[in-house]
């Protein structure tokens, strides 16, 4: 029972955490239309985000020789379950829709859909970053990214005003 009750009290606690970082996360949204959390048990929980409109944050890094991240692009609506993860004390996420990277290759500029998992948790100054491993055309192997999420939301914030 104890065994029972311990992994009951970190669902629940995992399940806070979660709730709190995804709302912290649509707080830094501007123009949020819709905004549903809905608990799956015993520590999932689905989201689901509705923005006036799509959003572009410039984010530049290099990746390989003619391969550049150039943005992370964000759809009106948002779609993801996620886990919390106690090792990264943060959220597992597996995104439906939502979420893309935009790169510039010698191909010209492509833009990658976030399908399936990332984690959403907090890095040394207490901010909402993502990181994300995804493939990219012309690149044999995955790449992973850390996006200072809430970093690029408040940027583009100060931009439009």
């Amino acid at each position: 029972w104890q065994s029972l009750n311990k992994m009951a009290q970190q669902g629940k606690t995992g399940l806070q955490s979660a709730v709190e970082l995804v709302n912290d996360l649509a707080r830094d949204f501007s123009e949020v239309e819709s905004f549903n959390v809905t608990p799956r048990p015993p520590a999932e929980i689905e989201v689901d985000m509705r923005l006036k409109r799509e959003k572009e944050l410039p984010f530049k890094q290099n990746v390989a020789p003619c391969v550049e991240l150039e943005s992370v692009c964000i759809a009106s609506h948002v779609h993801f379950q996620a886990l919390f993860d106690q090792e990264k004390n943060g959220l597992r996420c597996s995104f439906n829709e939502g979420f893309s990277l935009r790169f510039k290759t010698f191909l010209g500029k492509l833009t990658v859909p976030i399908n399936g998992n990332a984690v959403l948790m907090r890095d040394q100054k207490k901010q909402i970053v993502m990181e994300v491993s995804t493939k990219v055309p012309g690149i044999d192997f995955p790449v992973a990214f850390t996006i200072p999420l809430v970093e690029r939301l408040q940027e583009a914030r100060k931009r439009s005003t």
